[in-house]
């Protein structure tokens, strides 16, 4: 036999293979820092015209910070006490992501990224994860450090993280603990062995054991946890700098963008989404950028925690 119409005689009219219209996103640590009362205590906006770009977050000692004294002898009365304070510098620059892409890449887009409202939603990621990054990044500056190099993670060191500050006082928020997978891992492992106790049939620490996603995973011994992959090394690479922190360790701030070219620049938040073309190479650029900084600020709110990687 011959001349059978097979799909390989039909070459000029078939393809080798079919791009889907469902997409995957390659694998990477996504999960933005949630809204937590720790990093909204600290978080301020860059005022537009303010003459700088460095945001002074106060802290003040009133309201229980200084204590009555007795007085007991008639006609006699307390001298002035001075109010405490200090400030912590957040200076503020941009950040910014870029993308060229090509007419073809564009008529062919059957996933529909590469459009408005695609570069958008990617440009909101990138600040998300770029802020993730600066507020991890800090996690291992914090004078208190508990943890052994080399070693992993346990449960006793994240109690003691935890108890250092309560006696420290801060306690202005639920404290959060930032940890890289390698360290929430060790302590999944040994709240999994670990019998008798307190710890035994415990719920919340179930919820550790059981929890696979990265972002926020579970409340242990009342302390949020959030895995996330954006936590430093440390050591020349033997270890990770995660941490815990109560309200007011982190302070950062963001300003709005502004908007000249309505037709080409767009704002989701504190985002700018920028359009240009490039008539000649036959491109579109696409540009995200945002005012974001972050800092430590009360370094007693928070305690690093540096274990094996």
């Amino acid at each position: 036999m011959a001349n059978e119409v097979t799909f390989s005689s039909l070459s000029d009219s078939r393809n080798t293979e079919v791009l889907a219209g469902r997409w995957l996103q390659l694998r990477a640590d996504r999960q933005a820092l949630p809204a937590h009362p720790a990093l909204a205590a600290g978080y301020n906006k860059l005022v537009k015209g303010s003459g700088s770009n460095v945001v002074h977050v106060a802290a003040l000692g009133v309201q229980g910070y200084d204590k009555m004294s007795p007085y007991a002898t008639e006609v006699s009365g307390p001298s002035n006490t001075v109010i405490t304070d200090s400030k912590y510098p957040v200076t503020v620059v941009r950040q910014a992501l870029r993308r060229e892409v090509g007419w073809l890449a564009r008529y062919t887009d059957v996933q529909g990224v590469l459009n408005l409202e695609g570069m958008a939603l990617d440009g909101f990621g990138a600040y998300q994860m770029r802020l993730a990054e600066l507020v991890a990044s800090l996690m291992g500056g914090f004078s208190t450090v508990i943890g052994t190099s080399g070693s992993d993670l346990t449960v006793a060191q994240f109690l003691a993280a935890k108890i250092t500050l309560q006696m420290a006082n801060a306690h202005a928020t639920r404290p959060l603990c930032v940890r890289h997978s390698r360290q929430v891992v060790d302590l999944q492992l040994e709240l999994a062995s670990t019998s008798g106790g307190t710890l035994q049939w415990n719920e919340a620490a179930a919820r550790v054991v059981d929890a696979t996603q990265s972002g926020f995973i579970a409340q242990f011994a009342g302390v949020d946890i959030v895995q996330s992959n954006q936590v430093p090394t440390a050591n020349g690479g033997a270890d990770r700098a995660g941490g815990m922190f109560a309200g007011g360790a982190i302070v950062w701030a963001d300003s709005d963008p502004d908007i000249d070219d309505p037709n080409n620049q767009f704002a989701i938040g504190p985002v700018m989404v920028e359009r240009q073309r490039d008539a000649t190479n036959g491109t579109t650029i696409w540009v995200s950028s945002a005012g974001l900084g972050a800092a430590e600020g009360d370094d007693g709110c928070g305690v690093a925690i540096i274990t094996d990687a």
